[in-house]
């Protein structure tokens, strides 16, 4: 006999538990099919309650707990207190549509239980449910794509944070689906959500930046090679470069005197030099002896000279100069109007001003040396001069000296000597330092662009280089010769072997140190403030 419902009754859901029983004697139940091969087991009730007419006990259909069971979307469900739900950020869109679909269909299932139900009896069979694929837990390995690594963060050797720490493994194969009688729907996130409803989209992760790691073995240089070329060259120090320099040209010398003496050994070279001495001719009206002047001359060239390549030496070599200078407007160092007072170094104006000196000497050297006729002894008047440079060259390098007889004439060398620092070399270092100085017009612009700055500083610099080696050469041979009688021919004008020549310049060396030692800014600065600005910017 069938249990008396009131009309509206339903049965109590419980988790993964569903209870069909008969709703009332006014509707006929259907039987419910099940797709599952053994009959469900029907419990007696354990209180031995029969049925009124004594035919056996009440026919009701107790709990059947399974895995497979639908449950009524509708009902909600008990949960324990502090439940929460799965986080489904995690889970791909694909399995998400999976599980909508699966509520979906047992939404329907079960809403056709509730509107037909049917008793279940021992005859009837299992009620089918559709099977639905496992939900995807953060248990599960994820799935990648065919050589997939993690980045790596930090150093090599640091671990890596627990919460940005993946797993490097091959790609996990795809898990087995769950037998249908096992597979148990998507639980929903909350009680007030449909089983219908796709989760959330996983919130966009914020791109983390990966610093560049470098190990050690991409640190080290790949080759030695690379490693020295990479690292910086040492410069050889000024005194290094000027002994090296200095052994150069010691062991050149000490070659070339060997050469010259092996030739002195043959017998051509022999015959030549007793048909060449060395002595050209000299034109008629040559008087013997050194005029005065031309012993001062010595001494102011020496002295001049000696400021000349010092100041230069101190342009050509500053970083910083330690003060500037700017000419007046109008004034003796910028007398063009055409041009504009540039400022330039201190170290300049004192150039520039021994300079001035320097050409005051020479012209005045130039006005004596044709005045009285001593222009015959330092310029060449016959083509014989040529074999004798030549044969007077072989005889100096063989350190088995020429003739000396100054006081009266000079050797072809000595001769072709004089005659290329004066007239040759004196007047290219006035006309290029002229280019580099002050009073050169800036706006001519036609022989500006045929005679450049650039071509003038070297031109300038080698005139420079060739006076500093007439003065080495000059002073070895003075010295090498006969220093008593050469420095009185020098600087007392006397054909004597007394120590005064030695004693004037003594002086004349004394006096080229000190003031060459008081050109400096504080010293000159009052004397240079008289034709221009002095400042230290």
């Amino acid at each position: 006999m069938l249990k008396r419902r009131m009309i509206g009754w339903q049965p109590l859901a419980t988790e993964n538990t569903d209870v069909l029983t008969v709703p009332g004697a006014h509707a006929e139940p259907e039987p419910v099919q099940h797709m599952t091969k053994e009959p469900p087991v029907v419990d007696q009730p354990s209180n031995g309650h029969q049925a009124p007419n004594g035919t056996g006990p009440d026919i009701a259909v107790q709990p059947t707990t399974t895995s497979g069971s639908v449950q009524n979307p509708n009902v909600p469900r008990r949960r324990m207190a502090g439940w929460q739900p799965l986080s489904t950020a995690r889970d791909s869109a694909p399995i998400a549509a999976v599980n909508a679909t699966a509520a979906t269909a047992m939404t329907t299932a079960s809403a056709a239980a509730t509107e037909t139900p049917a008793p279940a009896t021992e005859q009837s069979a299992p009620v089918a449910t559709p099977a639905a694929p496992a939900p995807v837990t953060d248990n599960l390995p994820r799935r990648r794509m065919g050589g997939w690594a993690p980045l790596k963060v930090g150093h090599p050797d640091t671990a890596a944070p627990v919460a940005e720490q993946q797993p490097v493994a091959t790609p996990a194969a795809e898990p087995t689906p769950a037998p249908v009688a096992d597979a148990a729907p998507a639980a929903p996130t909350s009680s007030s959500q449909s089983p219908a409803a796709a989760p959330a989209k996983p919130a966009a992760q914020p791109a983390v930046t990966t610093p560049q790691v470098v190990t050690p073995e991409q640190a080290k240089p790949a080759t030695r090679r690379e490693a020295q070329k990479s690292a910086p060259k040492k410069e050889m120090s000024k005194v290094t470069k000027v002994a090296l320099t200095l052994l150069g040209v010691a062991v050149v010398a000490a070659g070339l005197v060997l050469l010259a003496q092996w030739l002195r050994t043959l017998d051509p070279v022999a015959n030549f030099i007793a048909t060449y001495d060395g002595t050209p001719t000299h034109p008629d009206g040559v008087e013997a002896g050194i005029p005065a002047w031309v012993g001062w001359q010595h001494f102011f060239n020496f002295f001049i000279m000696a400021m000349v390549i010092r100041s230069g030496f101190l342009i050509r070599n500053q970083e910083r100069p330690e003060a500037y200078w700017t000419p007046n407007d109008g004034g003796f160092f910028s007398p063009n109007k055409m041009n504009s007072p540039q400022k330039v170094s201190i170290q300049q104006w004192i150039h520039q001003s021994f300079n001035v000196l320097w050409v005051v000497n020479g012209l005045a050297f130039y006005i004596m040396v044709f005045a009285t006729g001593h222009w015959m002894r330092i310029v060449p008047t016959n083509w014989d001069i040529f074999p004798n440079i030549v044969s007077a060259g072989v005889q100096y390098m063989s350190l088995d000296w020429p003739a000396e007889n100054s006081w009266i004439y000079y050797n072809a060398l000595q001769i072709m000597t004089y005659f290329i620092t004066v007239f040759i070399a004196a007047p290219l270092a006035v006309l290029t330092g002229l280019r580099l100085s002050t009073w050169w017009p800036q706006k001519a612009d036609r022989i500006n662009k045929v005679f450049t700055l650039p071509v003038a500083r070297k031109i300038h610099f080698f005139t420079m280089v060739y006076f500093i080696l007439f003065i080495i050469v000059h002073l070895f041979l003075v010295f090498t010769t006969g220093v008593l009688t050469n420095m009185n021919i020098m600087f007392t004008a006397r054909e004597a072997s007394d120590w005064w020549g030695i004693g004037v310049f003594a002086l004349s060396v004394a006096a080229t140190v000190g003031v060459a030692w008081l050109i400096k800014p504080i010293f000159v600065s009052p004397i240079a403030e008289k034709t221009g600005t002095v400042s230290t910017r």
